[in-house]
């Protein structure tokens, strides 16, 4: 297997060891949650209005933009070497971003204050999602800025930044108690935090820059968004309508909380194997594909199907069976494989 720096799977470890710490503080911090909010109506409204901020940014700013916008910054970069297309393509893309934002912002703080909000838990979800808006907006800047620092081949910063969060998040639950509001402050405070400091770094290469005019480049990267948001937005909105069905079928306190509870039990294989995975081996295959190495694309993606089935394969087997059952299952591969065969 190829064992250049760039290597996908040497930079999938990167994430990965990033992935599982925040995923583990994650853990730490959804306990301590359950342990002062239990399943509440209060704990409901929150998980309703965070996960509404986080429907916008995994579509705005993070994965379906993302998906979009890094082939066609691949492709500028190699096309010129001084990177003037860099500068002019991303310059366009954070400025449409912006407005979008805006105009996002806007519209939710009306549904907000504006919308047919009924009772005591409705009317919470309601508020706090209006508190939530400066942090969805950092982080689709971060999602943004992520972009950038791979097509760089810098993994490391972007994927420290749900760790940094989720300590601003302990520290919040452990200052705050059950004051949800004062929680949802420090919430705010670590996504404004951790987006002024992955500009800081960023600065050095790209500085902001706002473009009214559209490029042909530009076009082509809101063609592509599209399709790409049909694609991909099934997953985030059927996670976002489950708490809402939940709210309005089950209708009980603690029916959004337990949903939540129990979704949170998938976030440590789903990010340590397939997104960390995934985002590792996306910007080397936008790199191949625009240098019309398509060989070395289905190479790249063949690698990648064989990390995520083994690794994914290995913790469900785990999971179920234990060291025992893994030790079973290989035992078994071992005896069915030829003398010297491989795996």
């Amino acid at each position: 297997m190829e064992s250049s720096p760039d290597h996908p799977l040497k930079q999938a470890r990167i994430i990965g060891a990033f992935t599982f710490g925040s995923r583990v503080l994650g853990m730490v911090r959804d306990m301590m949650c359950a342990a002062i909010f239990g399943r509440s109506w209060v704990w409901d409204a929150f998980v309703l209005a965070f996960t509404a901020s986080e429907l916008l940014r995994r579509l705005l700013g993070e994965g379906d933009l993302a998906a979009a916008f890094i082939p066609a910054l691949e492709k500028e970069r190699q096309a010129n070497a001084d990177h003037p297309g860099e500068k002019s393509l991303a310059a366009g893309i954070f400025t449409r971003l912006l407005l979008g934002l805006a105009l996002v912002s806007i519209l939710a703080w009306i549904v907000a204050w504006k919308g047919p909000w009924q009772g005591e838990k409705q009317l919470l979800a309601a508020s706090l999602g209006v508190r939530f808006l400066p942090y969805m907006i950092c982080l689709c800047l971060m999602g943004f800025f992520m972009s950038l620092f791979h097509v760089q081949g810098r993994f490391g910063l972007p994927a420290s930044s749900s760790l940094v969060i989720n300590l601003f998040w302990l520290g919040g639950i452990y200052l705050c108690r059950d004051h949800v509001y004062s929680l949802v402050a420090v919430v705010v405070a670590g996504g404004v935090s951790q987006a002024a400091f992955q500009y800081a770094f960023l600065r050095k290469t790209w500085r902001v820059q706002l473009s009214w005019l559209m490029t042909p480049e530009e076009k082509e990267v809101w063609k592509g968004f599209l399709p790409v948001v049909f694609a991909l937005a099934g997953l985030q909105l059927c996670l976002f309508l489950d708490n809402v069905l939940a709210e309005a079928w089950i209708g009980t306190a603690g029916a959004v909380s337990g949903l939540y509870y129990g979704g949170r039990r998938f976030q440590l294989p789903l990010g340590l194997v397939g997104l960390s995975t995934a985002q590792a081996t996306f910007p080397l295959l936008a790199r191949r594909a625009a240098a019309g190495d398509h060989a070395a694309v289905g190479k790249e993606l063949d690698a990648a199907f064989a990390v995520i089935t083994c690794l994914s394969t290995t913790m469900w087997l785990h999971l179920h069976g234990g060291d025992t059952g893994l030790e079973l299952v290989l035992r078994h591969l071992a005896r069915a494989l030829d003398r010297g065969g491989l795996l």
